[in-house]
Formats: C-alpha cells, sequence, structure tokens
C-alpha cells in the first residue's frame, strides 16, 4: 500500500538507518547468543569505539540506552562517500570528499514502520556555516550549492548539519560509508537478489548483468549501486531508484532467509560492519545499537517506505543539477517531524488500523446519541515518488 504510519513522536530523542538497519539487527542477535556474545561483542565494540565520528561540535552526546527496546522515536543519517583515502584506484580520485549517498532514516515513535528519504547528490540546498574539526578551518554560508560539497566543508558533522537544516529534523545519529565498505557489507550478507526489466551494459560503472534476477554481491553490487549510463533516463535520479530497490531487496534477503539467525552470517556481518562503517560518537555505542535493533527487527516491509526527496530537473540557472521542490518537501518532513502518516501517491491509503481507541471522558445524558469519531485517515503526497520494502519491482535499464 505505501503507507507510512506513525505514533507520536517524543521530541527529546530522535532517530536511526537503512544500510544501519542490517548492522544494528546483527548486533541485536549476537548479543543474545550467550557463547560467541562475550568475543564478539568486545571485539565489535573496541572497532566501533575506534572508527567513531564526533558530530556533536561541542554539544551533549545523546546518552546510552539500557539493553531493551528503543523507547522512542528515532532519526539516523548514512552518508556514502566516493573518495575515502582507503578505495581502490578503480573507483578514481577527486580532488576532495563527496557525500555523494546521502540517506535519512526516520522510524517511528511506535516502531510500526520506518521512512527512508534518498537525497539527491545534485539536490541544490543552502548551506549552513561549518568549521573543519580537524583542521579548525571555518567556511562561510551558502545559499545555492549541491548537497555533495557539504563532505569537504567540515567531514560527517557538516553534513549532518547541513541535512538538518535543510529537512527541519534533529540528527544526532550518522554513520560514514565508502566503496569499499559497500563491497565488504555485501559480501558479509551472501548477495542481494536484483531484478532487472532489461539487460545492462554499463562501462563506466564497471556492470554488465542480464535480464532478469541476478544475486550481486562485492563489486557487482557496488557496480549497480554507481550505475547512471545504464538505469532509467541517466540521471542521478534514476540512479537513487536503483538504490532503493536494492536496499529494499537487501532487507527482504536479511528479513526472509535466515540471517539474523544464523551465527555464522551474524558475526560476518557484525565485523564487515564495525570494520567498515564509521559512526558518530552517539551511536558508536553497543547498547544504544542493540536497542535500537529491538525495535526495528520486526518492522513490517510493507511499512518500512523507501522515498526520493522531491525535486525536478532542467533549471537553466542550474544545469545537471536537481532543484528542490519545497512545497512537497515541506509537508513530507511536517509529518516526519509530527509522527503523521502519509503515502506514495496512487497507494489507496485507507484509514490508520492501529490508531488508539477514543477515551470515553463523560457520562452522556440519558436520551443521548454520542457521536462516532472518525478514524485518522492516510493522506498521499502528491510529488513523492519511492517505493515501500515490499515491492519488488524490477530496475529499469537505460531507456535512451
Amino acid at each position: 500500500m505505501g503507507i507510512a504510519r506513525h505514533g507520536r513522536l517524543k521530541r527529546s530523542n530522535p532517530y536511526a538507518t537503512a544500510l544501519k538497519i542490517v548492522a544494528i539487527a546483527m548486533a541485536v542477535a549476537v548479543v543474545s547468543t550467550s557463547s560467541v556474545a562475550a568475543i564478539v561483542v568486545w571485539s565489535f565494540s573496541n572497532k566501533v569505539d575506534e572508527n567513531a565520528i564526533d558530530i556533536m561540535v561541542g554539544e551533549t552526546s545523546t546518552p546510552a540506552r539500557e539493553l531493551e527496546s528503543y523507547e522512542n522515536g528515532f532519526n539516523i543519517l548514512l552518508v556514502g562517500i566516493d573518495n575515502d583515502e582507503a578505495q581502490s584506484a578503480a573507483y578514481g580520485e577527486r580532488d576532495g570528499t563527496l557525500n555523494d549517498v546521502n540517506i535519512l532514516v526516520h522510524v517511528s515513535a511506535d516502531h510500526t514502520n520506518a521512512v527512508v528519504v534518498s537525497i539527491p547528490r545534485d539536490l541544490i540546498v543552502p548551506h549552513p556555516v561549518c568549521t573543519d574539526p580537524e583542521t579548525g578551518n571555518d567556511f562561510s554560508a551558502m545559499a545555492a550549492r549541491p548537497v555533495n560539497e557539504a563532505m569537504s566543508r567540515g567531514g560527517l558533522p557538516c553534513v549532518v548539519k547541513t541535512v538538518s537544516e535543510l529537512t527541519g529534523l534533529d540528527i544526532p545519529y550518522a554513520g560514514l560509508v565508502s566503496f569499499n565498505d559497500v563491497v565488504q557489507m555485501s559480501d558479509a550478507v551472501g548477495g542481494v537478489p536484483i531484478c532487472l526489466n532489461a539487460a545492462i551494459d554499463d562501462p563506466a560503472a564497471g556492470l554488465d548483468l542480464p535480464e532478469g534476477t541476478s544475486v550481486v554481491a562485492g563489486e557487482t553490487a557496488l557496480a549497480f549501486l554507481r550505475s547512471r549510463k545504464g538505469v532509467g533516463d541517466g540521471s542521478d535520479l534514476a540512479r537513487i531508484s536503483s538504490q532503493q530497490i536494492y536496499l529494499a531487496s537487501l532487507m527482504r534477503t536479511v528479513q526472509g532467509d535466515g540471517t539474523l539467525t544464523r551465527i555464522p552470517t551474524l558475526v560476518n556481518l557484525a565485523n564487515a560492519a564495525a570494520t567498515n562503517i564509521k559512526l558518530s560518537t552517539s551511536l558508536a555505542d553497543i547498547d544504544t545499537m542493540v536497542s535500537m535493533a529491538l525495535a526495528l527487527k520486526d518492522i513490517d516491509l510493507e511499512r518500512l517506505l523507501f522515498v526520493q526527496y522531491p525535486g525536478t530537473t532542467g533549471d537553466a540557472d542550474f544545469p545537471g543539477k536537481v532543484m528542490p521542490l519545497e512545497a512537497v518537501a515541506d509537508e513530507m518532513f511536517a509529518k516526519l517531524a509530527a509522527d503523521e502518516p502519509f503515502a506514495l501517491p496512487g497507494s489507496n491509503p485507507e484509514p490508520t488500523a492501529d490508531a488508539p481507541a477514543p477515551v470515553e471522558t463523560s457520562t452522556p445524558a440519558p436520551g443521548d446519541t454520542a457521536s462516532p469519531i472518525p478514524e485518522p485517515t492516510v493522506e498521499a503526497l502528491d510529488g513523492l515518488t519511492g517505493q515501500t520494502a515490499q515491492d519488488d519491482s524490477c530496475a529499469e535499464a537505460f531507456s535512451g
């Protein structure tokens, strides 16, 4: 149905992620497995601590949770970079590191659903004042530049600040992933099934796949995620659709094939995540990750919604870039901030079935007839594009 249903969000505690859902979910199962738990958790915690990044910029970090289900809604920003110093030379080199993948995940306070928002790398946005935590260099605010320039203006903290101001949401948790990280994580889960409506041959990305379903892992998985000329209309927005198809299939894979109950697979996944994903110091805590996992592990795939930040191309002042559709974006983020349900266009939204029953506050006088209280409805937001994790649609090959 493409419906995102939410409970009421408590403002004091926010947020979590997409690819991170996998790393978090595995942590919960590892911790609950007695014999391997001590060794794996100790190793996992040490690696996570070594790679942690402070995104709070002098602010007080979020305290760790007890080992129980995370009690509120939460958000996390997952950032994919294209020029990690440890990546293979086959991916090319750039003068600076760019945040080419920006995925914001919002999980509802009642833990029944999540919304994954992909922000196009070429989206033109305002950039705030940032300070590079390593060099101390200050960067002035900018009115209209691509969002993927934020990384070069102050690392992960600046990306988080830029996206937070863009969306109006607090983002206390974040993770950083490079090309190499994607390869190792996809190998750790044993590959992800991807369906194509036609064969794809994209030499620029190193991708050559037949029509139909293929299980992609390692370099092939990365090539599929990076392919631009091989999918859709060859734009960055088409590539986001491919990334969402991959992530949806990844979630179906880990929930449906026993990944979360196989100890060897979990250990591999834990080590790959701990070694390769750099977490914010606010998230680099085993208790926090496990409590989030307990909140996320049983989420209905039909209620895991992948959407694209609303945008359009073709602006003469910004050729080749994506301009935000501010009215649609503002409506979506207002609903996320308020934890209100919404749906994709054409999904035939229905009243929320899990809304709390009305509480009788007074006794009606004899002969009075109580008026029925209508169930809250789920609004479809025009202008949104995306899919649910349950949607197993095929990726569109380049249409020319």
